[in-house]
């Protein structure tokens, strides 16, 4: 399970470590659950991020 802020955070990594770090989650997806309020508070956040 993650938190809203491990997501957020691709957004500030380098390509190759965003890369890596897909490659991982493929590797679990079946194994992966995002609750719905860390999606929500996603949502919410990511343009900020983004712009920041």
């Amino acid at each position: 399970m993650f938190d809203t802020n491990v997501l957020l955070n691709l957004y500030g990594y380098a390509k190759q470590t965003r890369e890596d770090f897909f490659s991982i989650l493929q590797a679990i997806n079946e194994k992966l659950w995002i609750p719905y309020h860390v999606g929500l508070e996603y949502q919410r956040r990511r343009l900020n991020i983004i712009r920041n």
